[in-house]
């Protein structure tokens, strides 16, 4: 089992002409960071850095629901989870062209839970959107980064920090994590531990 550390931000310009084309197209802002290890964006930058082919294009990492800001657009996730468009695409690589030659842009949808991914009463208290919020922390967020959420419906909080990262000896990714909640005025906490799965989930392992 071996550490991975934790992955870099993007640069600034690079996520701010992300948030503005996408405004400009009418589609949610996301913002744009270095891939994770296990990101399809990541091998494939890494490729093109090594061979230097592919006429100059560059994958940049695309951060959604404001996971990049701290927190999770409940609105947003809501909305394609519903929509199916998330279910569609889990696992998948979704890009859209930036200009031309060189402003290519990949993103990942993986994030999607295979399971509940917080147990406990906490677990008990999210709903299918909160414990999604949980997954796409869990694939996009660095370690130590504070992702937060209210939700509106039942009045809960909720946050959640993943601590470590780490990779199996059969080569999976795994997260351990801490969730926190206000649930009737109660703070409450749980630790959990989930590994990416092939496919793009996240399932809990522990």
């Amino acid at each position: 089992m071996s550490s991975v550390a934790p992955y870099p931000s993007a640069l600034a310009w690079l996520s701010a002409l992300a948030v503005a084309v996408a405004w400009g197209c009418g589609l949610p802002a996301t913002a744009l960071a270095d891939p994770p290890p296990w990101a399809p964006a990541s091998g494939y930058r890494a490729k093109h850095v090594q061979d230097g082919t592919a006429d100059g294009a560059y994958a940049v990492y695309a951060v959604p629901y404001g996971i990049d800001r701290g927190i999770c657009d409940r609105s947003v996730l809501s909305r394609e989870l519903l929509g199916g468009a998330i279910g569609a695409a889990a696992g998948g690589l979704v890009g859209h062209q930036i200009g031309s030659g060189s402003g290519r842009t990949a993103a990942t949808i993986g994030g999607i839970v295979a399971g509940a991914l917080v147990g406990s009463t906490i677990g008990r208290a999210m709903d299918i959107v909160d414990q999604n919020c949980v997954g796409f922390t869990l694939e996009h967020a660095t370690d130590r980064r504070r992702i937060v959420w209210d939700n509106a419906e039942s009045g809960y909080q909720y946050s959640v920090v993943p601590t470590r990262t780490y990779q199996t000896s059969e080569g999976r990714y795994c997260r351990e994590y801490q969730t926190m909640a206000t649930i009737g005025g109660q703070r409450q906490g749980v630790y959990g531990t989930a590994c990416r799965q092939p496919d793009g989930t996240w399932r809990i392992v522990n």
